[in-house]
């Protein structure tokens, strides 16, 4: 039996542009925002499908395509950023934001009072994931926010002292190159009651306690150099961790960072296993104490460590003593395969 003339696959159809706005969107949503405005020239029907986004991802320089040059002209990249960004949100549907990314740690002269009205505008939309990285902004409106769940802020200032930290609701907490003092690391893990995870990253300590009966992961970037801060460094810098529910718990060391213990008898209290693991640039026979876990529940511990000197026994001997208590627990020591033994 011959085929009809007709099929029923349309040729030429635009079965894309044909799916329901939820489903485009959410595809727009996995792109970079100016990707997703791009979208807008195809036909009449992608004219505003990417105002609905629930995702927004800006990230500084924008690359600068033969098409992109002629429309721009000899705009500086900082204004050219700032256009985009202004107007994607003046045109964007007043929905609710689940991401907003804006990364312009490679700008240097955008206007600090856009960053704070775009950072204000997740806000107002009740964003869930907000990720901030800059290399000038020093003053974040952030820390009061019912939605957040997800934060990660990278730049290399710490807090102005002002925040009132409001986070019921954020369960993960990134932070990079972000200065740690003693008040703002209490302050901050008090108003995050919910907090399960945390990540610090090239984060100088200054005498913290990070205190959390949530906290179930923590990993910890060692910075390998806190002269890049403008710091010197001192018996203040350190970090003690309590967090009676804490699983797993992750040092990773930076090749100029050698990560030195100081052995200490066990000491059981209400459950709670004591030990020292400092980050420090002291000399070996340094007797600076400037970290103390407890944490009793604690089941895998994992070192990324980069250094093939003595001190990797120092370091195993310390965490075999103070895990003798605890049951199931998992030590991963990994090194960098291409230290010469």
């Amino acid at each position: 039996m011959e085929r009809g003339s007709t099929s029923k696959r349309r040729p030429n159809f635009d079965y894309i542009s044909s799916m329901p706005d939820p489903i485009l969107q959410r595809i727009l949503s996995l792109l970079e925002t100016r990707e997703a405005v791009q979208t807008s020239v195809l036909s009449k029907r992608w004219i505003t499908v990417w105002t609905s986004v629930s995702s927004l991802s800006f990230v500084f320089p924008f690359t600068r395509s033969e098409p992109f040059s002629k429309r721009h002209g000899d705009k500086s990249d900082d204004v050219v950023f700032e256009r985009f960004v202004s107007m994607v949100l003046h045109r964007r549907e007043p929905s609710d934001l689940h991401r907003f990314h804006l990364n312009t740690r490679d700008a240097w002269s955008i206007d600090d009072n856009l960053i704070m009205e775009w950072i204000h505008y997740a806000l107002r939309h009740n964003v869930r994931q907000l990720h901030f990285s800059t290399s000038t902004f020093q003053s974040l409106p952030i820390f009061d926010c019912s939605s957040l769940e997800e934060l990660q802020l990278g730049f290399r200032f710490g807090s102005s002292g002002d925040e009132v930290i409001n986070l019921p609701n954020l369960k993960e907490l990134n932070l990079t190159e972000f200065v740690l003092d003693a008040s703002f690391s209490k302050q901050l893990l008090l108003g995050c009651p919910a907090l399960e995870y945390l990540s610090l990253e090239d984060c100088p300590f200054e005498n913290c306690h990070l205190s959390s009966n949530k906290l179930k992961r923590l990993k910890i970037n060692f910075i390998s150099s806190i002269d890049d801060f403008g710091f010197v460094a001192t018996e203040n810098f350190g970090v003690r961790i309590t967090a009676p529910n804490l699983t797993f718990l992750c040092f990773d060391g930076e090749p100029e960072m050698h990560l030195h213990t100081k052995k200490v008898s066990r000491s059981i209290d209400g459950g709670s296993s004591h030990c020292s693991c400092s980050e420090d640039k002291a000399p070996r026979n340094s007797s600076r104490n400037q970290s103390l876990i407890n944490c009793k529940n604690l089941g895998e511990i994992e070192v990324k460590y980069y250094s093939n000197d003595g001190s990797v026994k120092l370091l195993l001997d310390s965490l075999v003593d103070i895990t003798m208590e605890l049951t199931n627990i998992k030590i991963v020591l990994s090194m960098n395969p291409f230290i010469n033994s």
